[in-house]
């Protein structure tokens, strides 16, 4: 293992060499976990060994940075990020000014702040908090010119450069030699990738078999292109596009999700069905697909598949699309639509496939794939066999005894919230639906987490970010909003919007010593929403 300062990764010039092959997720982490990797690097925390393959196999991916002017592996060894790409991403932006480019796509976070003067960090708010973390960096690395009056701007500086850049980052670099055989390459990727994530989430399995599959020569092209058109247009990953299209193709899910079985799985798809078979399976996984996000908009206001908790019940929805043969939302019978909402709430809220994914998926599919209207009742059947609830429960909604705005878990309880919002017809409080403006939407604390204030009173993260305090609205209006107690911002809304968002419209509710109580009466005007909305739900016959 190698290291290197954090300035001699951000100077690098064969920085275009860097890819993400097609296994690695979407950039995904937020300000906060932009922040807390300064944070851990200021105090000298470590913050994990950042993975590398270095090979000359070529492998489908995309720069981790577009770099004008590079040449790009121009006959050097590919540079494949396995593991850290969330961590290198967020020195690139903060290095770049909060923007960079990636494949010719912007990604792009708000701002962090430092405060000299007690070495605390924060989120950009309405009101200036020290400087930009980015402008410092920048500034070290006499990447543009500052103002030498600024008060203690050298000894800031010198922070910056001893306690950030001058951090060390580990590297684990995996080396394949020339002409390595490209089965091995792909085999050692997957195996990487399976033991970097074991304790947690399995990646790169599925997105690994793709390019297995691409030894067939049929249709691979046609999956990434659809993949690349639903990513845009809904924000699906390759995941779901992948298990339907080869569950088409009489493919169980272990058959390609296991490494051991992949080259088997290709040569089965090759040996049995022509190419015209595998384009048409493409063909109507692009539009099961389409299908179902449209009844998800119609219903739910859900035009991002970023909004589910796990994007896998997408593949038992449109399966069942595909056996019936619907090809618009408007053919599916609203009884039939009743009973997919109805599933697709408690499989996502209680995790149906966060574990044993292969098996669930596959005995679920086998379910969907019988005659008949959607079969409601074998599904719920078959979770309650797996000890899953097969109805909200009110102590499940209203217990929460984690930071729902970390890790994976809190998705689900975000998920309905959401939902919640849609059916009680809120506004992002510029006047447009929610769903209107899905990509646009922040996560809004109704009492803001990092107000003076409200830190004196709640000194617990779970707490600050307790669902309870949390509503969806336009990214541009909470950065209005910023640090405002709710005593002062919200009487400024009228009461239609704010009960819109359950916000409770006395006013004496909305100071930061009421919280609690705040708390209990908002999740309680929700959980009667939630229970209100699943047994009408359940009434459909």
């Amino acid at each position: 293992m190698s290291r290197k300062p954090v300035t001699e990764f951000l100077t690098v010039e064969d920085l275009g060499e860097y890819c993400l092959p097609s296994v690695q997720r979407d950039f995904v982490w937020d300000e906060d976990d932009v922040l807390e990797l300064i944070d851990s690097l200021l105090k000298g925390y470590p913050i994990g060994v950042i993975t590398v393959l270095e090979t000359d196999v070529p492998f489908p991916s995309v720069p981790l940075v577009d770099v004008p002017n590079s040449s790009g592996q121009d006959g050097k060894a590919f540079k494949y990020v396995l593991d850290g790409q969330q961590r290198l991403t967020s020195l690139l932006l903060i290095r770049d000014g909060w923007k960079i480019m990636r494949n010719g796509k912007p990604i792009s976070r708000e701002p962090i702040q430092f405060n000299p003067d007690d070495g605390t960090l924060r989120r950009k708010g309405k009101k200036e908090f020290g400087f930009d973390f980015s402008k410092l960096t920048r500034w070290t690395l006499h990447k543009e010119p500052f103002e030498q009056s600024l008060p203690r701007i050298q000894t800031t500086l010198e922070q910056v450069n001893k306690d950030f850049l001058t951090r060390p980052l580990g590297f684990f670099i995996i080396r394949l030699g020339k002409g390595a055989d490209e089965d091995k390459v792909y085999g050692d990727m997957a195996e990487i990738f399976t033991r970097i994530n074991r304790a947690g989430i399995r990646l790169g399995n599925l997105e690994m078999f793709l390019s297995f599959f691409a030894s067939a020569s049929l249709g691979k092209q046609q999956v990434v292109d659809l993949y690349e058109q639903l990513k845009e247009k809904h924000d699906i990953d390759l995941e779901p596009i992948i298990r339907l299209t080869f569950s088409n193709l009489e493919l169980t899910q272990s058959q390609i999700s296991r490494i051991e079985s992949f080259k088997r799985s290709a040569k089965r798809i090759r040996d049995n069905y022509s190419e015209a078979d595998v384009l048409n399976s493409i063909t109507n996984t692009g539009n099961a697909l389409e299908t179902t996000m449209a009844i998800l908009r119609k219903e739910l206001g859900i035009s991002s598949a970023d909004m589910l908790p796990s994007q896998t019940c997408l593949v038992i929805l449109s399966k069942y699309l595909l056996e019936k043969g619907f090809d618009s939302a408007d053919q599916v019978p609203g009884s039939d639509v009743h009973k997919m909402i109805r599933w697709l709430m408690l499989s996502s809220f209680y995790g149906l496939y966060s574990s044993h994914t292969d098996t669930r998926l596959e005995g679920d599919l086998k379910i969907v794939e019988k005659k008949g209207l959607f079969p409601i009742g074998e599904l719920l059947a078959s979770m309650d066999q797996k000890n899953l609830r097969t109805q909200i429960e009110e102590k499940d909604f209203k217990n929460i005894d984690f930071n729902v705005l970390r890790g994976t878990a809190g998705k689900r309880f975000l998920f309905v919230l959401y939902v919640l919002l849609h059916r009680n017809r809120a506004t992002d409080w510029t006047g447009k639906p929610l769903s209107d403006n899905v990509r646009n939407l922040a996560r809004h604390h109704i009492l803001p987490k990092d107000n003076k204030t409200v830190r004196e009173v709640l000194d617990d993260d779970v707490m600050r970010n307790h669902l309870g305090n949390l509503t969806f609205i336009d990214a541009g209006r909470n950065e209005e909003i910023g640090d405002e107690l709710p005593e002062e911002y919200l009487s400024r809304m009228s009461s239609e919007a704010l009960r819109e968002h359950f916000i409770p419209t006395d006013s004496s509710s909305w100071k930061p010593e009421k919280y609690e109580e705040f708390i209990k009466t908002r999740m309680g005007t929700m959980w009667n929403s939630l229970d209100q909305f699943m047994t009408d739900l359940s009434k459909t016959v």
